[in-house]
């Protein structure tokens, strides 16, 4: 893989199609919500990360999701503890929990205030 470009893969949800140890550096956004099984994909990302890689997870707070009319098909919703819990039944460590609010418009046009967190792995 080259350094500058970046490359996208089709896979089946469960596996991740890399090798053991390949990367130094993974992220998701808004994906943790279609996980079919959280823990297993977390020992997915832990087995495709070198030792001392960082997992960033980037989730809209349960609380705010909440409020989305289309959340209720599919989505598992999380907050800041059900992550934290998730993350505690593996053997990542916890390095950071950073949480911020954004003001971003609604498909209505009203103003809201969407809360995310990014949770912060360490191998």
């Amino acid at each position: 893989m080259d350094a500058n470009l970046a490359s996208f893969y089709l896979y089946n949800g469960t596996i991740l199609p890399f090798e053991d140890l390949a990367f130094n550096h993974a992220m998701t956004v808004n994906t943790i919500y279609f996980w079919e099984n959280p823990l297993s994909m977390l020992e997915e990302v832990y087995r495709i990360l070198k030792n001392g890689g960082v997992f960033g997870i980037a989730f809209a707070q349960k609380s705010f999701m909440k409020q989305l009319p289309f959340v209720e098909f599919g989505f598992q919703l999380y907050n800041t503890t059900d992550v934290k819990k998730l993350v505690s039944g593996t053997v990542f460590h916890l390095s950071d929990i950073i949480n911020k609010t954004e003001q971003v418009t609604s498909k209505s046009g009203e103003k809201v205030n969407r809360e995310y967190t990014v949770i912060i792995l360490a191998k």
